[in-house]
């Protein structure tokens, strides 16, 4: 498993990154480019299990990228994810962007579809480990637990990647 920060060169990226690894020390491959230099995560190439901690870069820029990822964290710590939606191109507060969770565990994949069938989109965790299903059912960006939203599973085996959509 290899470990990947990948940050904006800015004041911002940088302060980012410093209280992150001051919170949470590890070694990781730094990933960062000159100021504004946002389009960034696709200079690495993650294998499956690897980590990649995205700081204060555009989730526009590089939403192409995640998908092809399949697992990507923006800006995580104590497992809440910040996104960009204004397009920016920096994390400006949780008011003007979004911010979701805390949600599932370091090791899971995140997931979107549209969980109840109401044509919005809703965040969820897959834990390859266990099988199981963490899906936020009603839409406030948090697990609330499995009588609140809903878990299922388990489903296949240990290691499997989850795939989401209409069935």
């Amino acid at each position: 498993m290899r470990f990947y920060d990948i940050f904006n060169g800015d004041a911002d990226g940088l302060c980012a990154l410093q209280q992150l690894r001051l919170a949470e020390p590890r070694a990781a491959t730094l990933v960062t480019g000159v100021k504004r230099d946002i389009a960034l995560l696709g200079q690495v190439s993650p294998k499956a299990g690897d980590e990649l901690t995205v700081l204060d870069v555009s989730l526009d820029s590089n939403r192409d990228v995640m998908v092809d990822f399949r697992v990507v964290r923006t800006g995580r710590i104590s497992g809440v994810v910040w996104m960009d939606l204004n397009g920016n191109g920096r994390f400006d507060n949780c008011t003007v962007d979004r911010c979701l969770g805390p949600f599932g565990k370091g090791t899971d994949y995140p997931v979107a579809a549209d969980w109840t069938g109401d044509d919005t989109t809703k965040i969820g965790t897959f834990d390859p480990a266990s099988g199981i299903w963490q899906l936020d059912s009603n839409g406030n960006g948090i697990f609330d637990g499995c009588v609140i939203d809903r878990c299922a599973g388990p489903f296949g085996t240990t290691g499997d990647l989850p795939i989401v959509g209409r069935w």
